[in-house]
């Protein structure tokens, strides 16, 4: 039983096939259905196909990295729907410079590998309560 049965549809942004496996698993457990994109440049491709509630973003990724990928969402490049999609950014990269710019380019959320169970959950908890409120006004 899911600690939480948030039914969001999230896009996965990884590259790494066994980050990709935990994330599965751990947003399966949340209740939530994802979509695999193995770079920035299927992302786009993904969102401008079906509407998802996250985006979350692998930054160091081949082809399109998560920087350009957010630079591209947030210029209306995956559909002017899309645009404005609850995007959060993963990284092993701690630095503070690192977040700043992330959060400089578009993305709503930062969280850092490893990632854990109760950080998804927060994340998630996060989003739910600023689309309630967006919803609200």
């Amino acid at each position: 039983m899911p600690v939480n049965a948030f039914d969001l549809e999230i896009l996965l942004v990884e590259d790494n096939p066994v980050d990709q496996r935990i994330m599965q698993k751990v947003l399966g457990f949340l209740g939530c259905h994802w979509t695999v994109a193995e770079n920035g440049k299927v992302a786009l491709e993904e969102l401008s196909r079906r509407d998802f509630h996250i985006v979350r973003i692998d930054l160091h990724m081949p082809e399109m990295d998560g920087h350009t990928a957010i630079n591209h969402i947030r210029a209306g490049d995956a559909g002017e729907k899309m645009r404005h999609v609850w995007i959060t950014a993963l990284t092993a990269d701690a630095r503070a410079e690192q977040k700043e710019r992330v959060l400089a380019a578009g993305a709503n959320d930062y969280l850092l590998k490893p990632i854990r169970l109760s950080d998804l959950d927060a994340l998630l908890r996060r989003f739910v309560a600023f689309k309630h409120s967006a919803d609200k006004t």
